[in-house]
C-alpha cells in the first residue's frame, strides 16, 4: 500500500504567497485594459481605425443625414455614443491564469434619423431644415451593433506597437504591485 501525506499548513502558506500576486495580476490586467479602452475611444474619435489609418468616409446620404441632425460628418462611429460607452473590461481567472476580455455590455434601442418625415436623399427637401437622432422601439445588441461597425471601419483591437505600449504598461504596474505588496509584508 502506498500512502501520501499532505503537510496542509506549507500548502496553505505557499497558497498566502500565490494569491496576492493573483489579485495583482488581476488588478493589472485590470488597469492595461482601461489603458486600451481609453486609447481605442481616442483613437475612434479621432476617426481612426485600429490601424491608425483614416475610416472609410460615410456615404454621402449618411453623411448628408448627420449634418442635418447636427452631427460630424467626420466617421467617428458615435451616432449616440452608446455602443462605444457600453464596452467594459472584464478580467477573470481561466484554465491558463488571468485573462482579460472587452466586451460590448447591453442592448439599446436602434437610432435613425427622424424630422418631419423619413431619412431623405441629399438634394431632397421634406419641408424641415434640421433633423434629430430619433429611437426606435426594438433593441439593438451593442455587441451585434460594434461587430457590423468593426466590418466596415475596424475599430477593435490595435496595431503590434500598441500593444507593445499596453504589455509594457501591464508588465510595469504589476511589478509596482508587487514591489508595494513586499514592502508591506
Amino acid at each position: 500500500m502506498i500512502k501520501i501525506t499532505f503537510d496542509t499548513r506549507r500548502l496553505r502558506k505557499d497558497m498566502r504567497a500565490i494569491v496576492p500576486n493573483i489579485i495583482d495580476v488581476k488588478k493589472a490586467l485590470g488597469q492595461a485594459g482601461a489603458l486600451y479602452l481609453q486609447r481605442q475611444r481616442e483613437q475612434t474619435r479621432a476617426g481612426r481605425d485600429a490601424g491608425g489609418r483614416a475610416f472609410m468616409p460615410y456615404s454621402e446620404e449618411y453623411a448628408f443625414n448627420k449634418q442635418h441632425a447636427g452631427r460630424k460628418t467626420q466617421p467617428d462611429l458615435r451616432l449616440t455614443g452608446d455602443m462605444l460607452r457600453s464596452q467594459k473590461v472584464k478580467v477573470d481567472n481561466s484554465v491558463n491564469g488571468c485573462r482579460m476580455v472587452v466586451e460590448f455590455d447591453g442592448e439599446r434601442h436602434g437610432a435613425y434619423f427622424a424630422g418631419s418625415g423619413d431619412t431623405f436623399k441629399k438634394g431632397e427637401r421634406a419641408g424641415f431644415e434640421r433633423l434629430t437622432v430619433a429611437r426606435t422601439h426594438r433593441t439593438v445588441s451593442n455587441a451585434v451593433l460594434a461587430a457590423s461597425n468593426d466590418r466596415l471601419r475596424p475599430f477593435i483591437g490595435t496595431t503590434s506597437k500598441g500593444m507593445g505600449k499596453i504589455i509594457a504598461f501591464f508588465l510595469g504596474r504589476l511589478k509596482r504591485l508587487v514591489q508595494a505588496r513586499a514592502k508591506s509584508a
